[in-house]
């Protein structure tokens, strides 16, 4: 648990990348559905999806909901989390998204966007924020059905919506001697949420470009790039959603500029705006409360961030934002919501924060940070297989020369074990699969078998590397040890004196309504799944995962610890 220094090697690595990499294709994910998840990531997907099927996500609710202030963004984000989660699952379109996609000419203006017709500028804050959700609805929508009547929604919303906005967007919040000739409607607490639309302009651009287009999203990067977002103390989410749409133009032309940017986004909030959970300060400077949304863009943002770059750091702040943020937000009825800011003015306890479920936001975009956690069991590139996550799933892996069906068990993240069993294949070469090995798993302790016997694997930086031809009945099994115990805070200097307890991605932690002092140097007594107790006051620990599990998740749980009076220093 440590605070990442930024360096010059480090940013010359992000900013030499690209041009080392050429014309090398980045590794991509699977397609939704190609993985079929089981255990844990199954359970709460299916959990998620019993949730969005509430009376609250039916129509005559849902197109109601936040509609005046903020036109497409609930029923936007509902259909992504409704569209994402049938995919994952591999299930039809349930009854309400079909009802829903039947009825959105309802709620259009004759422009063909949300809400009331705008002046020419449209430089309307809430209303151009509200369709980055919209727009990421029925992009994935479209992306599922190529569904013709989605795609011409996404085009009118474009040129009705986005396009002309581009002038007003030039002057959004200009400062100095710059004259606004446009008056802008702004946001009142959520800061600099016009960028949000960034991420689903950028996906709507995908399925729809045009040179218009381009201009408009390219003028709007740049302004972002001359925002002060922490001297207008910005809201985290609006910045983390900005961040994957930059990450995904980034992809589109490979300006490298904007790689950059993307990094300088994520690494500013890591320093500045992140708890000791790995959840967000809603806020730049205001460490009131976090949100599951910002939170699931984070570990999207991380993830990406790994897999363009390189950078191990992020896979790692990935892996510890899923198992300790994204994945302990949900709550017992499958929704999820804000917590308190742990680690900020003085908040050693982890208790549910403004508002215990956001179902007008959070509880959807919940849903698609968990069909992302399952899509992420694998990436490919070229002849590689890249496990980069462990989770128990079904995965079908598509090559130039074939196929192959490998199902994978795991008791990760309480335990490193990993195995692949190749079921059905008829690839023709050979495969590197490399496996990730955190900075928490013993070196010594990292062990691979084919078949039942030893092998030394290879090793690129944080990967460890096997080749092997897939063949029906084939057998990997990986095994290395976590370490755990005491750790210094992540960011010591907020909260002088306390520590906490970790156990390899896992941060461990005490249900209670109290706090308690546990000395750094407790004999905890290791027991299963994870759990710790001290020998000398019986002070349990356990992963935060599991006691904010569902269906009985803990109301209140000790994060930090201070040392006991008696071994404190005089």
């Amino acid at each position: 648990m440590r605070v990442r220094k930024g360096s010059l090697a480090a940013m010359l690595l992000v900013m030499l990348a690209p041009a080392v990499r050429g014309a090398e294709p980045a590794m991509k994910a699977p397609e939704l559905g190609d993985i079929v998840p089981e255990g844990m990531l199954r359970q709460r997907a299916e959990l998620s999806a019993q949730r969005l099927q509430h009376a609250y996500y039916q129509w005559p609710s849902i197109s109601k909901v936040n509609f005046s202030p903020f036109p497409g963004d609930a029923i936007g984000r509902n259909i992504l989390g409704l569209t994402l989660l049938a995919r994952t699952c591999r299930q039809d379109a349930p009854a309400n998204l079909q009802e829903i996609m039947k009825r959105l000419g309802e709620l259009e203006c004759p422009d063909g966007y949300l809400g009331p017709p705008l002046p020419a500028g449209r430089a309307n804050e809430d209303v151009l924020a509200a369709h980055n959700g919209y727009l990421r609805g029925l992009c994935e929508y479209y992306l599922w059905t190529k569904d013709a009547a989605t795609l011409r929604r996404i085009e009118r919303v474009r040129d009705n919506l986005l396009v002309p906005a581009r002038g007003a967007i030039a002057q959004y919040r200009a400062e100095g001697d710059a004259r606004p000739t446009i008056k802008w409607h702004l946001s009142g607490g959520d800061i600099g949420q016009l960028f949000l639309v960034l991420d689903g302009a950028t996906q709507a651009y995908a399925v729809a470009p045009s040179p218009e287009f381009k201009e408009m999203l390219d003028a709007m990067i740049g302004r972002y790039q001359r925002l002060e977002l922490i001297k207008i103390s910005a809201q985290t989410h609006a910045m983390l959603s900005a961040a994957n749409g930059i990450v995904r133009w980034y992809e589109r032309h490979g300006n490298p500029e904007h790689l950059k940017f993307a990094v300088t986004l994520y690494d500013q909030y890591r320093r500045l705006a992140t708890t000791e959970t790995f959840e967000n300060y809603n806020w730049f400077n205001r460490p009131e409360w976090t949100e599951a949304c910002a939170v699931v863009d984070s570990f999207l943002l991380t993830t990406n961030l790994w897999r363009l770059t390189g950078r191990t750091e992020y896979l790692e702040d990935a892996h510890h934002i899923l198992y300790n943020a994204l994945l302990p937000g949900q709550r017992a009825n499958g929704g999820f919501g804000t917590n308190k800011c742990v680690g900020a003015k003085g908040q050693v306890m982890l208790t549910v924060g403004q508002s215990p479920e956001a179902p007008f936001c959070c509880s959807m975009r919940g849903a698609e940070g968990l069909a992302r956690a399952v899509q992420f069991g694998y990436f490919v590139k070229q002849d590689k297989i890249v496990l980069a996550f462990f989770a128990a799933s079904t995965a079908t892996l598509r090559f130039a020369d074939g196929e192959c069906r490998i199902r994978q068990d795991t008791k990760y993240p309480h335990d490193g074990y990993v195995r692949l069993e190749v079921l059905e294949s008829s690839v023709v070469s050979e495969k590197q699969f490399e496996f990730f090995v955190p900075s928490w798993a013993a070196p010594e302790s990292v062990a691979f078998t084919v078949g039942g016997k030893a092998v030394a694997p290879g090793r690129e930086g944080a990967f460890a590397q096997l080749a092997l031809k897939p063949v029906p009945g084939s057998v990997i099994d990986y095994r290395f040890r976590q370490r755990a115990g005491a750790a210094d805070l992540q960011f010591p200097e907020r909260m002088p004196g306390h520590h906490c307890y970790h156990h390899g991605s896992l941060l461990l932690g005490r249900a209670a309504e109290k706090p308690v002092s546990l000395s750094r140097s407790a004999k905890l007594v290791v027991g299963n799944g994870a759990r710790y107790r001290d020998a000398d006051s019986e002070v349990e620990l356990a992963p935060l995962l599991d006691l904010m599990a569902p269906p009985t998740p803990a109301k209140s749980v000790q994060m930090l610890f201070v040392e006991p009076p008696s071994t404190r220093n005089p």
